[in-house]
């Protein structure tokens, strides 16, 4: 059974959002990722938008210590869609 998983958003003293996770999978306790940063960064690299989602999904399944369910919750996603997500990024990567 998967841990109660704690996730909140605020602003940082930067006027940044910041994604907060709590009750990680891995038992680290306390996450945070500014998103905005994250966006940021992602964004100045002008890839293709599959592989800006791919990397942002992989950030928020890491904030939430490889919990995929609260991943999927934080994305606002059903989870067997980030599992299908997850798997075709595998697969590409494998290159097949």
């Amino acid at each position: 059974m998967e841990q109660p998983v704690s996730i909140a958003t605020h602003e940082s003293t930067t006027g940044s959002r910041v994604l907060v996770v709590e009750g990680r999978k891995d038992g680290r306790g306390q996450a945070q990722v500014d998103l905005q940063n994250l966006l940021r960064r992602i964004a100045q690299e002008q890839l293709p938008l599959s592989e800006i989602t791919d990397r942002y999904i992989e950030a928020i399944i890491e904030v939430a210590g490889g919990n995929k369910v609260a991943a999927a919750k934080i994305l606002g996603i059903d989870r067997k869609t980030l599992y299908r997500r997850a798997d075709r990024r595998r697969r590409r990567n494998q290159g097949g």
